[in-house]
């Protein structure tokens, strides 16, 4: 999608992504430690400060969304720089790999939906500057940039990559349907304004402070004891 606008935090760093999409419409992405910038045409990290509204960026996120309009998402990777000419690197999780006789390795992704061949032909390279990595450091769990060509249409699909990037790990915690970890912080929009309160993710449902909210929009709030002790 486009980028409509930036949400920041006190120090500056990007925090909310806001998007226009021609596929799904107006989408809110939440940015965290743990979301990756990648520079797709060079293959490299690429640096969040210099995004700029009106940029097409891809973006990789949960399969969890808020109900909200509009919706919300926790994005694990925002793909910047996308060459005309190439494939765009996509994100996944490792959820098995092996190794063959030949020498190559045979990765499935977490969802089951990816094989991913790779050899001593494909390019490899490290989110963070300075490190790297081979192909029998990889382990279920990593995530992974992988940048391929052709998908045999088979289910799982399977292709060759010609180059992949090793992310970092994570640092938070997350169900294994990808949802957010419990206790994530939601960041709330009212009134198309950028809002300091925040909801929660808990039990599978974004929680967000309904007196505080109602407050902010300009409601009066009013405590009235049920019998039973609730309001």
């Amino acid at each position: 999608g486009q980028v409509t606008d930036i949400g920041e935090d006190e120090n500056g760093a990007p925090v909310r992504l806001y998007l226009q999409s021609e596929a799904y419409g107006d989408y809110i992405m939440i940015l965290n430690e743990d979301t990756a910038w990648v520079d797709s045409g060079s293959k490299t990290a690429s640096d969040p400060a210099t995004l700029e509204v009106g940029e097409g960026v891809y973006v990789f996120h949960s399969p969890v969304s808020t109900r909200s309009m509009p919706p919300q998402s926790v994005a694990y990777a925002v793909v910047r720089n996308i060459p005309q000419d190439v494939g765009v690197g996509q994100y996944y999780k490792v959820g098995e790999i092996t190794e063959g006789e030949d020498g190559t390795f045979r990765i499935l992704t977490s969802d089951g939906s990816m094989y991913i061949t790779a050899g001593e032909d494909t390019g490899l390279s490290s989110y963070v500057e300075g490190e790297s990595f081979q192909l029998s450091d990889l382990k279920a769990g990593d995530r992974i940039m992988a940048w391929y060509e052709i998908v045999l249409t088979s289910y799982p699909g399977q292709t060759y990559a010609y180059h992949l990037m090793l992310l970092p790990d994570e640092t938070e915690a997350e169900s294994e349907d990808g949802a957010p970890a419990e206790g994530t912080q939601i960041s709330l929009e009212l009134n198309g304004e950028a809002s300091e309160l925040v909801g929660r993710y808990e039990g599978g449902t974004v929680m967000v402070p309904v007196a505080a909210v109602a407050q902010t929009l300009g409601f009066d709030v009013t405590y009235i004891p049920g019998k039973d002790g609730a309001a």
